[in-house]
């Protein structure tokens, strides 16, 4: 893997196990652990979301800035979100830098780059592994089960295993490094109420 990734991904090690709880603890000794062997990468055209890479460095703090200009410099495979929801494809992109198909090979995990472009509403999602969020620069409005919040720059956010999450971004776009408790795993769209909550 390319220097760059590997800084990223120590950096989000780093910050998970600082947080002290089994499940960060646990991704960030598995990113630690990951072979230096880079996957073979096919390059392919970037989406449309990371036309807002860029933007995203006037959007982090002190504490993400380096972060933020590393993971915008990386070279990385980008792909488009997903199309279950309007603007999924054009807004939203993401990158695997560790796991089956990613720049350094991991089955026992997942975790890379996001971008999600301003003023989009991601649908509440779920997915079979547990997840990591770590934002890089932006602010969206996040729900998690039954929490609502602000999502800020320096922020590390925690889904449970199958939790409904959805995330609607504010004027400046999300940027952030995400992680996977699994290598591979089912994701789904979840019917849920205004507030969040399964029906």
């Amino acid at each position: 893997m390319s220097a760059r990734v590997g800084a990223l991904l120590a950096a989000f090690a780093r910050r998970l196990a600082a947080e002290k709880t089994p499940a960060a603890q646990t991704l960030a000794g598995r990113l630690l652990q990951l072979p230096d062997a880079a996957a073979p990468a096919s390059p392919s055209p970037p989406p449309p979301a990371c036309a807002h890479l860029e933007e995203t460095l006037a959007h982090g703090t002190a504490e993400t800035e380096k972060l933020l200009r590393a993971a915008v410099a990386a070279s990385v495979r980008w792909h488009a979100g997903p199309d279950g929801f309007a603007g999924g494809e054009d807004g939203i992109a993401y990158a695997v830098l560790a796991g089956p198909d990613g720049c350094a090979v991991c089955e026992s995990c997942r975790a890379g780059l996001y971008v999600q472009q301003p003023r989009l509403f991601y649908p509440p999602h779920a997915h079979d592994p547990a997840e990591f969020y770590f934002v890089l620069g932006g602010y969206a409005e996040w729900r998690a089960g039954g929490r609502n919040f602000t999502a800020a720059p320096g922020q590390l956010i925690y889904h449970a295993a199958a939790e409904p999450h959805a995330m609607t971004t504010l004027d400046a776009p999300l940027f952030a490094l995400w992680g996977w408790l699994a290598g591979r795993g089912r994701y789904w769209f979840c019917d849920v109420d205004a507030g969040g909550h399964r029906l």
